[in-house]
C-alpha cells in the first residue's frame, strides 16, 4: 500500500509541484463580505469553491458586483475646500448672482440623502452632471467685461476725448437724470430769493420727490404746484433775516489796489505760474484767463480778483523781484522786523507771494453765496501755494473744503454740467480734477480719509486737447504732439490706486476681505500690484520715462509721473515691510520692493537734477515740488534697507549713494520750498554715518556687517513706529501760534 501511495504521490506532485500559481483576480462574495484572503478555486481541492468556503460548507459564488473603493483619507476635504475657495470667488465676482440656482443647494455633511438632492437639483432644472444649466447674470452686467472691482471699486469715470460743445452721447437714464436737476434748479430758485443759479440736489434729496409730486399733479390737475407755492407762499418764512444778510455781507472786502503788481511784474508773474505751477496742475487755460485779466475783469469781479492774486502769489516764488516779498516793516515783534530788515539768513525768499495771499484772505466770502467756478480756482491755487508754507498739511482742509464744495453745485456728476457753456464746463471739470488730485496726494503723506470715494462721483476725465485749440473744434492736431494735460490725466488714474490702498490697506476699521488675514492682505496688495502694472502697460510712448528725451516740457512731465508711480508702489508695499517686532506677513518680498522703487525714483531726479545742471537752470528752478514727498518717501525706505544690516557691502554702498542723491535733491528743493529744509535736516540726521558703515564694512574684507539689535531696534521704531512726536510736531505744526 505504501509503494502504491509512493506511486501516486510521484505521478502527480512533480507536475503540480512546477505548475505556476495563479493570480486571483478577486475574492468570492463570501469572503469580501467578511473581509477576509481569498485564495479562489484554483488553491481548492475542490475546484467550484475556494479553501474558505470550502472548509465551512459555504456556497462560493462570484455574483455580486465589485465595489469601487473609498477615496483617500483627507481627499473630500481637499474636494469641499476646493469648492469653497471657487464659490467666494464667483461671490466675489458676481454678488448678486444666486448660484444655488445653477449649481444646486449647499450637501449638509451629516444629513446628506443622495435621492433628496437629485429631486432638489430636478426642481431647479439641472441637468445631470456633466451637462450645465445656463448662467442669467444681471442685465447691468451681462456681457460686459469687467476688472475686479473688490479693491479699486468701479471707475466710473471715463476719458473725455469728445466735443465739450455738444451733450455727450450718455445713457438715457444721464439725460433723464440732468432734465431732473435742472428742473429742481429751476424750481427751488423760483422759491429762493437768494442768487444762486444752480445748486445740487442729488437722488436721496427729498426735492426729488417734490418734483416728482409735482409732475404727476400736472399730469391730473394741470396745475403747477412750484407756481402755487410761489404765490401763496408766507414771507416772514421765506425772506432771508436782515441780521443773515449783514453778517453775509460783512465777510466780504473791496480789493486793496494798492497791493496790484504794476503792468510789467503782473506779466512776469503771470508767465511764471503757467511754465512751473499750471504746466503740472492744469488747473486755467491762459488764453482764457489772459483774455479775462486785459478785459479787466479782476476790477469788477470779487472772485476772479481773488484767482488773480493767487495766480500772483504762486508766480512770485518763481521771479527774482524784491517787490515780491512781504513788506520788512510789517512783523509782530521788533525780533522780527530787524530779520525782516537785514535777512541775515537768507528766508526772505519764503515770503514771496505771501501778501497777495494776505490780500486775498483780507477779501473775504459770503457764506450765503453758493460756489462759483473763481472759487474753486483760488481754492486749488491756496492749496499750491501752501506747499511753501509752515503748514502745508493745510492744504488738507482746503482741497476737502473745495470738493464738498464741488458736490454742493454737482460738478462731480457728469449729467448737471451739461447745462454750462462748453468753455466753462472744461474748468469746472479741471477744478474738480485738481482738488481730487491735491485730496488723494495730502491724505497719502499724512494718513487721513479722502474726502470723496471714487464712487461718489463720475466726473469725466480732463478734455486731452491743449489750450489752443479750444477755439476751434476741441481736437487736438497730430502735428501738435502729446496734449500737456495727457500727464496729469494719467496721474489722476494713479490717484485712484491711491484712493484704493488708502480705503483697504491703511483703513483704521477694514473690512474683513481687507484685513481679516496674510491671505487677505496678501489678495489686497497683489490687486493693488496688479493695477500699477496696467497703469505702466497702458502710458503712451509719448510720456513714458527716457532719460534722454530732447523735449524738456515731456522730459520734465514724464519724470513727474513716474515718480509718482513709483511712490505709489512704495504706498501699497510699505506696510508689510518687516521690522524686528513684526515679520514679513504677506508672503511678498515688501522691503525689496519698495527698496527698488525707491531707488528708480533716485535714479529719475538724479538724471533730472543733472541735466537741470547742464542746461544752466537756477538753483531752485531744476526740481518741480511734486518731486519732494516721492524723493522724502524714497530716502526713509532706503535708510531703512541700510539699517535692517541685511545688504552686502556693494549693495549698501550703493544704497548709500542713493540716499546722498535724495539729500542732494532735498537741497535743491529747499532753495525754493521751506517744508524741504525741514525734511533735509531729518535726512541728514538719520544719514549720519552712512559713510563710517562702509567704510568698517570695506575694512572688514567683504564681512556682512549687521546691527547690534539695540541700535536696529532703536532706528527701525522711530522710522516705523511713529515715535517722533515731539520731531513730528516742528515738521508739521497745528497752526501758526
Amino acid at each position: 500500500m505504501a509503494s502504491n501511495i509512493a506511486s501516486a504521490s510521484s505521478s502527480v506532485t512533480p507536475e503540480r509541484h512546477f505548475e505556476k500559481k495563479r493570480k486571483v483576480l478577486r475574492a468570492c462574495d463570501r469572503c469580501r463580505r467578511k473581509k477576509i484572503r481569498c485564495d479562489g478555486p484554483m488553491n481548492s481541492l475542490v475546484a467550484s469553491k475556494c479553501a474558505n468556503c470550502e472548509e465551512n460548507g459555504f456556497d462560493c459564488t462570484y455574483v455580486e458586483s465589485a465595489k469601487r473603493r473609498g477615496p483617500p483619507k483627507g481627499y473630500m476635504e481637499a474636494i469641499e475646500q476646493r469648492a469653497g475657495r471657487l464659490e467666494a470667488i464667483l461671490r466675489q465676482i458676481q454678488p448678486d448672482v444666486n448660484w444655488d440656482y445653477t449649481v444646486g443647494p449647499r450637501p449638509d455633511r451629516e444629513e446628506f440623502d443622495l435621492a433628496d438632492h437629485q429631486e432638489s437639483l430636478r426642481r431647479l432644472q439641472i441637468p445631470p452632471w456633466p451637462a450645465t444649466k445656463p448662467i442669467k447674470l444681471p442685465t447691468n452686467v451681462s456681457g460686459v467685461p469687467s476688472p475686479p472691482s473688490r479693491v479699486l471699486g468701479p471707475s466710473p469715470w471715463q476719458s473725455y476725448e469728445r466735443d465739450p460743445r455738444r451733450p455727450p452721447s450718455t445713457p438715457p437714464d444721464d439725460l433723464e437724470a440732468a432734465r431732473i436737476h435742472i428742473a429742481m434748479s429751476q424750481a427751488m430758485n423760483k422759491l429762493d430769493l437768494r442768487e444762486t443759479p444752480w445748486r445740487f440736489h442729488g437722488k436721496a434729496s427729498v426735492s426729488h420727490l417734490i418734483v416728482q409730486v409735482n409732475e404727476m399733479r400736472f399730469s391730473v390737475t394741470g396745475r403747477n404746484g412750484i407756481d402755487g407755492i410761489k404765490q401763496l407762499k408766507r414771507d416772514e418764512y421765506w425772506m432771508i433775516p436782515e441780521w443773515e444778510l449783514v453778517v453775509a455781507q460783512d465777510t466780504v472786502r473791496s480789493l486793496d489796489e494798492s497791493i496790484w503788481p504794476s503792468a510789467l511784474l503782473a506779466r512776469e508773474l503771470i508767465d511764471a505760474y503757467f511754465a512751473h505751477v499750471n504746466f503740472h496742475l492744469p488747473l486755467l487755460s491762459k488764453p482764457v484767463f489772459e483774455r479775462q485779466y486785459h478785459s479787466g475783469l479782476w476790477r469788477s469781479n470779487h472772485g476772479f480778483a481773488k484767482v488773480c492774486l493767487m495766480v500772483f502769489a504762486n508766480g512770485a516764488r518763481f521771479v527774482d523781484n524784491p517787490e515780491v516779498y512781504w513788506p520788512r516793516d510789517e512783523a509782530l515783534s521788533e525780533e522780527g522786523r530787524d530779520r525782516l530788515r537785514f535777512d541775515r539768513d537768507g528766508t526772505l525768499r519764503y515770503s514771496a507771494g505771501w501778501k497777495y495771499l494776505r490780500t486775498m484772505f483780507s477779501m473775504g466770502h459770503s457764506i450765503l453765496q453758493g460756489p462759483t467756478l473763481f472759487d474753486f480756482q483760488c481754492q486749488v491755487l491756496t492749496c499750491c501755494f501752501l506747499l511753501g508754507s509752515a503748514v502745508p498739511h493745510l492744504t488738507y482742509l482746503v482741497s476737502g473744503f473745495g470738493l464738498r464744495a464741488a458736490q454742493e453745485i454737482g460738478i462731480h456728476v457728469r449729467s448737471t454740467l451739461l447745462h454750462a457753456d462748453p468753455v466753462e464746463r472744461i474748468l469746472f471739470n479741471r477744478a474738480f480734477w485738481c482738488l481730487y488730485h491735491i485730496d488723494r496726494l495730502n491724505c497719502a503723506a499724512i494718513g487721513r480719509s479722502v474726502a470723496i470715494q471714487d464712487t461718489d462721483f463720475d466726473a469725466d476725465y480732463p478734455i486731452a486737447v491743449d489750450d489752443e485749440y479750444w477755439s476751434g473744434d476741441f481736437v487736438q492736431p497730430a502735428h501738435a504732439g502729446v496734449p500737456k494735460v495727457a500727464a496729469f490725466v494719467h496721474t489722476l488714474k494713479l490717484d485712484h490706486i491711491i484712493g484704493a490702498a488708502l480705503r483697504t490697506i491703511y483703513a483704521i476699521n477694514k473690512l474683513p476681505e481687507h484685513g481679516a488675514d496674510s491671505a487677505a492682505q496678501r489678495s489686497t496688495v497683489v490687486e493693488l500690484d496688479s493695477a500699477l502694472n496696467a497703469w505702466a502697460d497702458a502710458v503712451p510712448d509719448g510720456l513714458r520715462w527716457d532719460p534722454t528725451r530732447a523735449d524738456h516740457g515731456l522730459f520734465e512731465q514724464s519724470a513727474v509721473l513716474y515718480v509718482h508711480y513709483y511712490f505709489c508702489q512704495i504706498l501699497v508695499h510699505r506696510p508689510f515691510i518687516p521690522s524686528p517686532k513684526k515679520a514679513e506677513s504677506v508672503g511678498l518680498p515688501a522691503l525689496a520692493i519698495c527698496s527698488n522703487a525707491a531707488r528708480s525714483i533716485c535714479s529719475i531726479v538724479d538724471t533730472v537734477m543733472r541735466r537741470g545742471r547742464g542746461s544752466g537752470l537756477l538753483p531752485g528752478r531744476i526740481l518741480t515740488v511734486h518731486f519732494m514727498l516721492p524723493v522724502w518717501i524714497a530716502s526713509l525706505v532706503l535708510l531703512i534697507s541700510v539699517y535692517t544690516g541685511r545688504q552686502q557691502p556693494s549693495e549698501r554702498e550703493r544704497t548709500v549713494g542713493d540716499i546722498q542723491k535724495c539729500l542732494a535733491a532735498m537741497k535743491e528743493l529747499e532753495v525754493t520750498w521751506r517744508q524741504a529744509g525741514k525734511l533735509t535736516d531729518v535726512l541728514a540726521e538719520f544719514a549720519e554715518g552712512l559713510e563710517s558703515l562702509k567704510s568698517s564694512e570695506q575694512s572688514s574684507h567683504g564681512e556682512k556687517r549687521a546691527l547690534t539689535p539695540e541700535l536696529d531696534l532703536n532706528i527701525l521704531e522711530q522710522l516705523q513706529n511713529g515715535e517722533l512726536d515731539e520731531l513730528w510736531e516742528q515738521l508739521f505744526p497745528q497752526g501758526f501760534s
